[in-house]
């Protein structure tokens, strides 16, 4: 279901220059990562390329290897670092309004639950018996490589070494 008709659409629409027509597929440089030539770079790259045939065909690898995974087990023999977005932690919880505000509406209604610790709980809980299994959550939303790209950089190159 992850790779559906709508999905093989996609690609068609892209390849008209369609998306064009839809504004809000094009980041904000929320951040002010960016200066003006690159944010044009950027909307030039996604009206190019936003969604391929070779993406799609990822995308059903994608799910092809995910049941494999499934079948067969998790990886022992190889070292796995997971980086996850948590949205709820310092800083990032206080530079985007909009999840503070509903990070502080959640505590309220329910002051009794740890957002911070629950918000990747499901992952931590589906690799907890997997020693080679690492998993390190950064705050910021969910691409962090708009809002943190020099410490998800850091947690990289350190992964690899």
């Amino acid at each position: 279901e992850y790779c559906g008709f709508f999905d093989y659409i996609m690609v068609g629409f892209y390849k008209i220059g369609a998306q064009r027509l839809m504004t809000e597929l094009y980041p904000e440089n929320t951040y002010g990562l960016y200066n003006d030539t690159q944010m044009i770079i950027r909307k030039a790259l996604i009206s190019r390329g936003g969604y391929t045939k070779d993406m799609y065909e990822e995308d059903l690898a994608m799910v092809d290897n995910a049941l494999l995974v499934a079948e067969e087990g998790i990886p022992e023999d190889i070292d796995i670092d997971l980086i996850y977005a948590n949205p709820f932690m310092e800083p990032y919880v206080n530079v985007d309004a909009s999840i503070n505000s509903a990070y502080n509406d959640a505590v309220s209604e329910n002051p009794d639950v740890d957002y911070i610790a629950e918000y990747n709980q499901w992952v931590k809980d589906y690799f907890a018996d997997c020693d080679n299994v690492t998993i390190t959550e950064m705050s910021g939303p969910a691409r962090l490589y708009t809002y943190n790209p020099n410490e998800l950089a850091e947690i990289i190159i350190e992964y690899l070494e």
